[in-house]
């Protein structure tokens, strides 16, 4: 999480959405430094801010969740940074040391780079993020358009964008489209999954997907998923399992 009491804003850092090229960018130009953990919730800030903190102006970022998918493949596959082999995070707390990223590697390995059975496996029902944990009032940038929409919100807290955001850490060893990696019965498949997720945040399906009308249904499933993350990670993940972290 990064904070700017300058600039009067909290930048929540979402996984998968290029959170962390975006932090080390607010940190070396636009005035914020880093408290509590990475990926740390809003509801977790507000344990420890101060009223004038609770004011400041909230930004987030949100990716397609089809490019997440299909970038988690190629980082288990390819086992990126040499992170995804290894079951334990060394010092991490005990509920954080047996890693999901390790059973997707462990798949990939006995039954090969079946990217439908990949999919499949790890992704059977309706899916979410956390994004869904960010508050309403989020300013909230697409990982597709990161840069305009820096921009833009820069603009609108009376700063200019200084220059293109540098990505960092980008997956390798996978194609551009990332739609091109559903073809057949998946595409079915990840409307069930993915769409209410991306109805949400305003995402499409590519229109050739859409040969038989467009897929609703699973949104009972995903409130219902939504409100279930939020009790957990606000009344026992930041609450019992990890422990609080002091401020910086």
């Amino acid at each position: 999480m990064v904070i700017s009491d300058a600039n009067r804003y909290v930048f929540i850092e979402v996984p998968q959405t290029a959170s962390s090229a975006l932090a080390d960018e607010l940190i070396e130009n636009y005035g914020g430094r880093r408290i509590l953990r990475k990926h740390t919730d809003y509801s977790e800030f507000l344990r420890s801010a101060s009223d004038e903190e609770r004011a400041y102006a909230v930004l987030a970022t949100v990716r397609n969740p089809l490019d997440i998918v299909v970038s988690k493949f190629a980082k288990a596959r390819d086992n990126h940074r040499d992170r995804y082999k290894a079951t334990r995070i060394s010092g991490a707390p005990w509920g954080y040391r047996f890693r999901p990223e390790a059973r997707e590697y462990a798949f990939i390995a006995k039954n090969g780079p079946d990217f439908p059975a990949y999919v499949r496996r790890f992704y059977p029902r309706v899916y979410n993020g956390r994004a869904c944990l960010l508050p309403q009032r989020a300013h909230v940038l697409r990982y597709e358009n990161l840069n305009d929409d820096l921009e833009a919100w820069l603009g609108a807290i009376g700063l200019r964008l200084l220059r293109q955001l540098p990505w960092r850490h980008v997956t390798g060893g996978r194609k551009k489209d990332f739609s091109e990696a559903f073809q057949g019965s998946l595409r079915a498949h990840a409307m069930r999954v993915f769409g209410p997720y991306m109805r949400t945040w305003g995402y499409e399906f590519p229109q050739e997907w859409l040969t038989s009308g467009p897929v609703s249904g699973n949104e009972l499933a995903f409130k219902v998923d939504t409100a279930l993350r939020r009790f957990y990670f606000r009344h026992i993940h930041y609450g019992w399992i990890m422990p609080r972290t002091q401020r910086r």
